[in-house]
């Protein structure tokens, strides 16, 4: 472990802060694992999808999906499709036809992978392990420059 001390008669201007500081640490691993939970919630996110424009025409949507519709009369309709029909959307209560809409937003959520997770576990797990690591003094960083 390499270590440094200041000259004698220089004062270290921050004397606490010969090694990392704790509650640095421990910030730095609630941020880590903030960021990491809202990684593995997936994010939620809306993309436009095409109008079809001719009947029959296969619109990219699954029943199931929140859709953020804005009508050609300039009306803005959210809901939940609960079946796709070949020229119209139905929702509870709501039926839009697709020659009567402007535009199409569907919300998606991303999907995580196994091994995205893996990798984050581990990662948490090399984390949590330099921040008790650093915490009991086992790895110092010098203050200043040398």
């Amino acid at each position: 472990m390499t270590s440094f001390s200041y000259p004698p008669g220089d004062a270290n201007p921050h004397p606490s802060d010969s090694k990392l500081c704790v509650s640095s640490l421990g910030r730095l691993a609630v941020t880590v694992l903030v960021s990491i939970g809202l990684f593995l919630s997936g994010c939620s996110t809306m993309h436009g999808v095409a109008v079809p424009q001719q009947s029959g025409e296969r619109i990219a949507l699954q029943v199931g999906e929140g859709v953020h519709i804005q009508t050609k009369s300039g009306q803005s309709l959210s809901f939940k499709v609960i079946q796709i029909e070949p020229d119209t959307l139905v929702g509870k209560n709501i039926r839009v036809s697709f020659r009567d809409i402007d535009n199409i937003q569907v919300r998606r959520t991303g999907k995580v992978s196994k091994g995205e997770v893996i990798v984050v576990v581990v990662t948490v797990a090399l984390v949590a392990g330099l921040v008790v690591l650093l915490s009991h003094g086992a790895i110092g960083f010098p203050a200043g420059p040398p």
